[in-house]
């Protein structure tokens, strides 16, 4: 037996356990247009029953803690990515990939703070605070503007 939920389909009930759709309908006394022209008889009914053929519902796939760690870490870069994206109005992904990625260096974060300090008496600084994503997406963004500015400035100088 399968219990019909609201958002299900003969179609769909039969790819999920691997019948023909067909089948399902003359097994259950449902006309063959409910496949097509007439769905929603489908939901006249609490339930249908499987043929004796039908695989079990399979398990969710389920990642390993690695990997689920590994997909959190890539949606975290994908997510920052835009954000910098939006933030600096910058057209080119490549461009915002290339910066969430020497974010991402260790070396990186410490050479951007020291060059803080010695800008420090040009401009105030700006702060890192936040989450370990938010200070990622915020040393992208920083060292997005600095480069900005310097681009700005040798252009400025004539050079």
């Amino acid at each position: 037996k399968y219990y019909i939920e609201p958002r299900d389909s003969v179609h769909g009930i039969a790819l999920r356990f691997g019948v023909n759709a067909r089948e399902l309908c003359r097994q259950n006394n449902l006309p063959f247009s409910t496949l097509s022209t007439t769905p929603h008889l489908l939901h006249t009914r609490a339930f249908l029953e499987l043929p004796p053929s039908s695989k079990p519902i399979p398990l969710q796939y389920v990642l390993s803690e690695e990997d689920q760690a590994e997909r959190d870490a890539q949606r975290a870069r994908e997510r920052a990515e835009k954000k910098l994206q939006m933030v600096t109005k910058e057209v080119d992904w490549q461009v915002a990939k290339a910066y969430i990625a020497l974010a991402e260096n260790v070396g990186i974060g410490d050479e951007v703070i020291r060059k803080r300090k010695e800008a420090s008496e040009m401009k105030a600084p700006r702060p890192i605070t936040g989450s370990s994503n938010d200070n990622l997406e915020s040393r992208a963004v920083d060292m997005y503007l600095d480069d900005e500015e310097w681009e700005q400035n040798e252009l400025d100088a004539g050079r």
